[in-house]
C-alpha cells in the first residue's frame, strides 16, 4: 500500500507497509503466510494503538489457508481460514473464515453466494478506532 495514509483526529497514520508472501499449493488447497518486513504493519504501533512506548509491528503475519474445488457444470466451492498476528499487539490479532458457492454465468460473469465472519479476542475491534468513521 505505497503512500497510503489517513488524516484523522488522532493525527496522521501511515498504512503503507511491505510484506513477503510465500505460498504452497497442492490441488485445491493453498497455504500462504504474509510477513511484514517494514517497521509497522498497516500503521500499527504504540502511537496509533495507544499501547506501550515506541513499539512497532514489524514481523506481523497473516496465515491464509484456502480451498477451491470445482464441482462440475460451472459450479465451484471455496473455503478460507485466516489468522492475523500483530507483533507486540496481541489484543489486535484476529481470525476470519469464509465459505462460498460459485456459478459461472454467461458473458464471462460469475455469481457467488458467500458467508464470512471475523472475530478477535475480547471484541478489541469494537473498542478501537483510528479516527475514521465506521
Amino acid at each position: 500500500y505505497p503512500g497510503a495514509k489517513t488524516t484523522a483526529e488522532t493525527g496522521n497514520t501511515r498504512f503503507d507497509y511491505g510484506e513477503i508472501i510465500p505460498e504452497i499449493s497442492y490441488g485445491p488447497l493453498s497455504v500462504k503466510y504474509s510477513i511484514t518486513y517494514t517497521q509497522d504493519y498497516f500503521g500499527n504501533n504504540s502511537d496509533t494503538l495507544g499501547i506501550g512506548t515506541n513499539k512497532h509491528s514489524r514481523g506481523s503475519g497473516y496465515l491464509d489457508v484456502s480451498w477451491h474445488q470445482p464441482l462440475g457444470q460451472g459450479w465451484s466451492a471455496d473455503a478460507h481460514y485466516g489468522h492475523q498476528r500483530i507483533k507486540n499487539f496481541s489484543d489486535a490479532n484476529f481470525q476470519d473464515v469464509s465459505f462460498a458457492v460459485n456459478k459461472e454465468l454467461p458473458y464471462n460473469l460469475l455469481g457467488s453466494l458467500s458467508y464470512s465472519k471475523a472475530w478477535d479476542k475480547d471484541d478489541y475491534y469494537k473498542q478501537y478506532s483510528n479516527g475514521n468513521p465506521n
